[in-house]
């Protein structure tokens, strides 16, 4: 540019030499091969810096990437380009590390993408702040370690509740809360801006995401079984009840819902024991009477439990304090029911309880 700014300023170079050419032009021929030989060794010098800096980037992220896959213990393919995105597979998940340059319409910087595919299609999860719309209660996971003030998960309710134990929904919060990550028609993505060459980051992320994909296709290949486990040895009391009444509620009675009765029949949680007891409460008149008798039911089941022993008693029940927080549970006197123990003629039918919806 400076030798065609200095030949057009040359007064050596009349009008009449440039005639039937670009002015810029002919003063570029007016200067000599020397000029435009320079001109040429710069563009040239300036391209092989490029692309020197290009090469040296490509070699660079194959050196992370390399590290990456040794410490995640992975096998990329052995005849993968230098530079290129990094595709394998960890316990049959396919896994994708790589950069995902702006496109020939796009404005913006390069950013880094970690992808995980083949996950259950049903499942999704996203920040609270991204839904505008009611969430269908049936089709959301509310109510649980707060989860449901950060984020929204929905899907089944089976494969919900016998996905995200206490460990699921400890890898939800990181993937979703420190990582940023997204979750939507079968696949895991976590994206950040620009090109992420640190290695400990890359690979705590990946790992965070394998462990959730692989809890993701437990959860939703051994429904029955997670739903018992679930129900006995989740932390969360709510958790453990909506887990029994699903599995007791399927259609067909499984192996897994009988287990879950025998063990619920002596359970230390009481919810967990009306539970078993309201599926065949003949001959458990001692059992009901003793969780009435201690209120450790919710509302709703001590309610239940009252129904459904009731009509044990030609004239029901009558529930007295008897000190210590107890109830006396005995038969009512002929005529009706005492008016503490109140309850439908029959027994009512299960009820799920009321998810719990932060507002």
């Amino acid at each position: 540019m400076i030798c065609l700014v200095r030949c057009w300023d040359d007064p050596r170079i009349t009008a009449n030499e440039n005639t039937g050419l670009d002015p810029m032009l002919g003063g570029l021929l007016s200067c000599g091969p020397a000029y435009l030989l320079l001109g040429l060794v710069a563009v040239a010098a300036v391209g092989g810096v490029a692309a020197r800096a290009y090469r040296q980037r490509r070699q660079r992220w194959s050196s992370v990437l390399c590290e990456v896959a040794d410490r995640l213990e992975i096998d990329p393919p052995q005849d993968r380009p230098v530079g290129s995105d990094l595709v394998a597979k960890r316990d049959d998940v396919p896994i994708r590390i790589g950069i995902r340059e702006p496109g020939s319409f796009e404005v913006g910087e390069p950013r880094t993408v970690i992808s995980l595919e083949g996950l259950p299609q049903r499942i999704r999860v996203f920040g609270r702040q991204r839904t505008a719309t009611p969430i269908d209660p049936d089709q959301a996971m509310d109510g649980v370690d707060d989860l449901d003030a950060r984020l929204v998960i929905r899907g089944p309710d089976e494969e919900l509740l016998s996905t995200f134990d206490a460990a699921a929904r400890r890898l939800v919060e990181e993937a979703f809360l420190e990582h940023g990550a997204q979750l939507d028609r079968g696949r895991l993505l976590v994206e950040w801006p620009g090109r992420v060459e640190d290695v400990d980051r890359l690979v705590e992320a990946s790992r965070c995401l394998l462990r959730l994909a692989a809890a993701l296709l437990r959860g939703v290949e051994q429904v029955p079984g997670r739903l018992l486990s679930n129900s006995f040895e989740d932390p969360d009391p709510t958790f453990r009840r909506r887990c029994m009444e699903a599995l007791l509620r399927r259609p067909t009675r499984s192996a897994e819902a009988s287990e879950a009765i025998r063990r619920g029949r002596v359970s230390d949680d009481p919810v967990l024991r009306y539970l078993a007891l309201r599926q065949e409460p003949d001959g458990q008149d001692a059992g009901l009477r003793q969780l009435i008798r201690t209120r450790r039911l919710p509302d709703d089941l001590h309610a239940e439990a009252v129904g459904l022993l009731a009509p044990r008693y030609g004239g029901g029940l009558a529930l007295e304090p008897a000190g210590g927080g107890e109830l006396s549970v005995e038969p009512a006197a002929a005529g009706g029911l005492s008016p503490a123990a109140a309850a439908p003629g029959t027994p009512p039918s299960p009820r799920r309880p009321k998810k719990l919806v932060k507002g």
